[in-house]
């Protein structure tokens, strides 16, 4: 029996050996059949293993060898992990013929590294269904979470190819890798083949398919997908009052918290009436809301709305503030608004240079009333009436605007701070600002309360007997007035935070805590 293996070994060898020198790719490789290993071979086996795993690579090397030549799947697996380990190229390639073969042999882990050969393209062509496939074999006796986690990668590979095929205009391969992953949940494909679909770059027939894929990532929780699927149903003139209504309510849920495109939408309805009840509370919430993440005509509307005193208190600070934020994002109509600020002094100091050259921006960008309030060698004296003029016409509202003199009270506020060698911080930590800088920026906190007094925070934590910790308590100096700010909690899903903030208040009218990202509030607190 023994001659016989021996036969048997110095055939394969040479076979291998020929084989060795000639493959190029995988698919070149003969896969010989496998076999159980007798007991002396397993006594082998064992010390080959020992000896690698104490380092003793010569000597496993060559107990290995023979016991993988002759079809043994573990030897095979262990010799190609051994030789995987040197830096020689042929050496690696060696390894990669072994594992080649221990896949088919049924080893798990290396169904895993073939897997990853066709992900990655070594010594093969990339293919990434060859590559699920092995995944898949590999899943029904292996690791579950190492199979997980070698999923993730693969699917993050095929969307950046798929984001590459996109790239480059070629849409169909695009829409079969994107297939494959939107077919296994998700989202992020989902959303993408539904916008291939949408753009029309898949045919003319492709707008049943696209709003299958927006409702599929909508169903999962896509804040995005609910957002198109909600603007498909609401721009539709021919929709039924149903659909109308269910639109809004997939608005609501993608706007709650979600895309800022959304939460403008969202509080433009509002504002308007349209669909919903006319609530400026709600419109104005949903504005701020989106003008915190940056969208630029929430915020050129929320300086509108606190110049005009519609839907809050006039705040000519807030107005200054939310039309910079728009200017510096290239808006014209907000260059104009901001250069009114500072010529006249609205919010801040008179600033003449400052307005001037914003109004040399506005103008340059297709202001034209930005031209009135400038001349060859600066601004011109424009009079009041003409300031009110300009603010009308500029502004979408219809209320009148009336300039006025800034508040006493607001100019010694004004005065100070300008007069101060070191202005105060924007935002100033009281308590918890270590434990919120500390938690992961994907998640979500509630915002539970927002007060003038310092008082207030203790005294709303004993009235609604929630227990002081994990809480972040902050100054936010950034408007007019310093207003104290509680976010309270940590949760990793919208879902939980929601029901967290349903159980924390049961009428939900006397207290409606605002769920908030952490990202979010850690970049506006940056300074703390």
């Amino acid at each position: 029996m023994r001659t016989k293996l021996l036969f048997l070994f110095f055939i394969m060898e040479i076979s291998f050996s020929n084989q060795l020198l000639a493959w190029q790719r995988l698919e070149q490789l003969i896969v010989p059949p496998s076999r159980s290993m007798t007991m002396m071979e397993e006594d082998n086996f064992s010390q080959a293993v020992n000896a690698l795993v104490n380092g003793k690579s010569h000597l496993a090397g060559k107990a290995l060898a023979p016991l993988a030549a002759s079809g043994v799947v573990d030897a095979q697996m262990a010799l190609g992990t051994l030789l995987g380990q040197s830096e020689l190229e042929s050496e690696k390639k060696e390894a990669m013929k072994w594992v080649y073969y221990a896949a088919h042999g049924g080893n798990w882990r290396a169904q895993i590294n073939l897997a990853n050969a066709f992900r990655d393209g070594r010594y093969t062509d990339v293919n990434y269904e060859k590559s699920r496939k092995w995944l898949q074999r590999a899943a029904k006796h292996g690791d579950a979470n190492i199979i997980a986690e070698e999923g993730i990668i693969l699917n993050n590979a095929v969307m950046k190819f798929a984001d590459k095929a996109i790239e480059e205009s070629e849409f169909e391969k695009a829409e079969n890798l994107l297939l494959s992953l939107a077919e296994q949940g998700l989202i992020d494909a989902q959303e993408k083949l539904a916008k291939l679909y949408k753009n029309g770059f898949l045919g003319k027939d492709a707008e049943e398919r696209a709003k299958r894929w927006f409702k599929e990532a909508a169903d999962r929780g896509s804040k995005n997908a609910q957002f198109e699927l909600a603007m498909e149903y609401l721009n539709n003139r021919n929709a039924s009052k149903e659909l109308k209504d269910e639109g809004i309510k997939m608005l609501a849920r993608a706007a709650e918290p979600g895309p800022a495109e959304a939460q403008y939408q969202l509080g433009m309805r509002y504002l308007k009436g349209e669909i919903v009840n006319k609530d400026q509370k709600q419109g104005i919430f949903f504005y701020r809301m989106a003008a915190e993440q940056g969208h630029v005509e929430a915020q050129y509307s929320l300086g509108v709305r606190y110049v005009l005193g519609e839907g809050v208190s006039k705040d000519e600070y807030e107005a200054h503030r939310w039309f910079k934020n728009a200017a510096n994002q290239g808006l014209a109509k907000a260059m104009h608004n901001l250069a009114l600020t500072y010529l006249y002094g609205m919010g801040t100091d008179k600033k003449p240079q400052k307005a001037d050259q914003w109004f040399r921006s506005a103008a340059d960008n297709g202001v034209r009333k930005s031209e009135t309030f400038l001349k060859p060698t600066g601004l011109v004296n424009a009079s009041p009436q003409l300031v009110k003029t300009s603010f009308k016409k500029t502004l979408p509202e219809k209320t009148e605007v009336v300039v006025q003199k800034t508040k006493r009270k607001s100019q010694k506020k004004r005065e100070k701070i300008s007069k101060s060698k070191n202005p105060p911080v924007k935002f100033q930590t009281v308590k918890g600002g270590d434990w919120f800088l500390n938690l992961p920026n994907k998640g979500y906190t509630l915002q539970v309360l927002s007060a003038v007094k310092r008082g207030s925070v203790d005294r709303f934590f004993v009235e609604k007997k929630i227990k002081k910790k994990n809480y972040l308590h902050y100054i936010d100096r950034a408007s007019r007035r310093n207003l104290h700010v509680v976010q309270y909690g940590y949760y990793d899903t919208y879902a939980q935070a929601k029901k967290a903030a349903k159980k924390l208040s049961k009428n939900y009218k006397d207290l409606k805590p605002w769920v908030r990202d952490v990202k979010t509030i850690k970049n506006k607190i940056a300074n703390l």
